[in-house]
């Protein structure tokens, strides 16, 4: 290999983002794969390749002083874009990947001069179990842990939260020309296309906020000093043949302007079928619904279901997960190891219960019906019987089952209270809601609240404050009145 190939390398593998630049032999490093996840859900959207779609540029200077001499070293990355997928681990394929690469070196002796000459193309995977193209990453730190997310791009970085970890490890066609500064100048020029693609590499971090569609802006990056990472940097020589390290380095401008723009992602929360309304605009009555208790019932109302012996009175509750417009709720892909991944549910609830007056208003003393802080423990998430497969459970109908005959209901309020969020992924944002189911003898009512779109800040105070209410301070989205029971 020509030796001022080796210098490329090592001038560009001194950068903080630990940019470096050599050449690859072979065609096998050059082929260009898209290995898409499988997917077991409806036709798939372009949001699994492209929940993100990440552009930028890099301007990195920086400059060698040896002796009196003095090294200089230029690097840009522009018009650089591609998409990144949820699944598996912020996946991304070569679809849509764009973008020009150039670094220019100046010596007193020689130029150096390497421009990409096409499309950049993504390196063959190392990792068997996600097959993962290009390692991106991301990292959001909120109040309770089942929320936070902290993806293997982030570890590989200083792993700051409220970050995205911008990569391009990528394979170049390229033209490289060398000028040697004698006297007519000596110029040599070669083509690195299939055979010896050159091969750049960084791992830069980047201010996120996931709650934001649109993270742009432009940040200063720091110089590589050496311990940020494992590239080896390839020696670089003067005239002399005495070898330059990396720690001769100094920044003079090293900067990258990014913009990583998110789809719409939201939980929407059903409101109950009315007269004349289906699924999927409404929730219907959950009795029998494969996920949920009381499967022997037989449904009497959407609200009252009973076995002869157990009476039970409940809501129907109902969240989706929609992306860009689209509901993947039950979206589920799979990883080349056969492990299934799927959007999980987070959800906390608290619950107490009051009776009720003979004018039907909540009468003290308040009890408890749970122990954890506040009032607060995890609630079930699971699906029953689903087999290996365990799919999250997206209903609910939070309610007791009542063993008194209804003519010997009690007069009773029973409040439960919820913050419901996906784990892992904060961009869906959360909910806080309330279901209230009251009985008195031969009667019941149930209501549900509308859902209110909270902040992490609101989850973080809603769980801090103690619980004190005997009613639902949010307004009904459900409320059946008082029901006689046939």
């Amino acid at each position: 290999m020509h030796a001022s190939r080796l210098a490329a390398g090592a001038l560009a593998a001194s950068t903080s983002i630990l940019l470096v630049a050599y050449v690859v032999e072979g065609r096998e490093t050059g082929r260009d794969r898209d290995p898409a996840p499988s997917v077991r859900a409806p036709a798939a959207s372009n949001w699994l390749t492209n929940l993100w779609t990440v552009e930028f540029d890099i301007e990195d200077i920086a400059e060698v002083r040896v002796e009196r001499a003095r090294f200089r070293r230029e690097t840009r990355f522009q018009g650089m874009r591609y998409g990144v997928g949820l699944f598996p681990d912020l996946y991304v394929s070569s679809t849509g990947l764009t973008g020009r690469y150039s670094t220019l070196m100046l010596t007193p002796e020689l130029e150096q001069d390497w421009k990409s000459s096409g499309r950049p193309k993504l390196p063959t995977s190392f990792d068997d179990e996600t097959r993962r193209e290009l390692l991106v990453g991301r990292h959001a730190k909120l109040c309770h842990d089942s929320l936070s997310v902290q993806t293997a791009g982030s570890h590989n970085s200083t792993g700051a939260p409220d970050t995205f970890v911008l990569s391009g490890a990528l394979l170049w066609p390229a033209n490289w020309v060398e000028t040697i500064k004698t006297n007519p100048p000596a110029r040599v020029a070669d083509a690195l296309q299939e055979t010896q693609p050159l091969f750049t590499a960084l791992d830069a971090e980047v201010p996120y906020d996931y709650a934001k569609r649109v993270n742009q802006g432009t940040v200063d990056l720091p110089l590589w000093n050496g311990a940020q990472g494992s590239v080896v940097a390839l020696p670089l020589y003067n005239a002399g043949r005495t070898p330059i390290s990396a720690g001769d380095f100094r920044k003079i401008k090293r900067s990258i302007t990014y913009r990583i723009t998110r789809k719409p992602m939201e939980l929407v929360f059903m409101k109950q079928c009315g007269p004349n309304e289906s699924p999927p605009r409404c929730v219907r009555d959950l009795v029998r619904t494969p996920y949920l208790a009381c499967n022997d019932c037989d449904p009497v109302s959407d609200n009252y279901a009973t076995d002869g012996s157990i009476h039970f009175v409940h809501p129907n509750v109902e969240i989706r997960l929609n992306i860009d417009g689209e509901d993947v709720t039950r979206f589920k892909t799979s990883t080349p190891s056969g492990s299934l991944q799927y959007f999980d549910v987070a959800r906390r609830r608290r619950a107490w219960s009051t009776m009720l007056d003979v004018n039907d208003r909540p009468t003290g003393p308040i009890a408890e019906e749970t122990t954890g802080p506040n009032g607060w423990v995890d609630d079930f998430t699971g699906a029953v019987g689903t087999g290996r497969m365990n799919e999250p459970n997206w209903y609910d109908m939070p309610s007791p089952f009542l063993v008194p005959p209804p003519a010997r209901w009690p007069r009773q309020r029973i409040v439960q209270e919820f913050l419901v969020g996906v784990k892992r992924v904060p961009e869906f944002g959360f909910l806080h809601y309330f279901v209230a189911v009251d009985t008195k003898p031969g009667h019941y009512r149930v209501r549900k609240s509308r859902a209110e779109k909270i902040t992490e800040r609101d989850w973080c105070r809603i769980e801090a404050t103690p619980r004190s209410l005997s009613d639902m301070p949010l307004s009904a989205l459900d409320d059946t009145g008082w029901q006689s029971v046939p």
